[in-house]
């Protein structure tokens, strides 16, 4: 092969740069493109998360609120039924409380609902239930 002449070999080394170059460029915007994208769906996954979020912290504030109320419609049968003059310990047995949770939830004292599902009602029944059984 003939030698190449020094224009020539510039030319040759200019072309080789240039297709290096468009490469280059080529995976530039291709990784410019998967990053955009990443960023994109990052964007929605949070967007996502915390619309999540409101509907939960939605969902517990209505729950809290119809705990609230059964609790008091707990607490206003308890009175009816203890107004009917039976006694507390007969009103107890049928609700399968204890006399002395029975009396805890007839009780004028609030009790919160951020105490959970297991009010101390809740744990009481249960009790009651276990003394039954013993």
């Amino acid at each position: 092969m003939p030698a190449l002449r020094k224009s020539a070999a510039s030319s040759e080394a200019r072309r080789k740069a240039l297709e290096k170059a468009a490469d280059f460029a080529t995976r530039h915007q291709t990784l410019l493109d998967l990053s955009e994208r990443y960023f994109e769906a990052e964007a929605q996954m949070h967007a996502v998360g915390e619309e999540t979020q409101r509907k939960i912290d939605e969902v517990h504030a209505k729950a809290k609120k119809i705990v609230a109320e059964l609790n008091a419609s707990l607490k206003q049968s308890a009175k009816e039924m203890i107004a009917t003059q039976e006694p507390k310990a007969n009103v107890a047995q049928r609700l399968g409380l204890t006399t002395a949770a029975l009396n805890r939830l007839i009780a004028d004292e609030k009790t919160t609902a951020d105490e959970g599902s297991t009010n101390a009602v809740g744990t009481e029944t249960e009790q009651a239930g276990q003394e039954a059984n013993e």
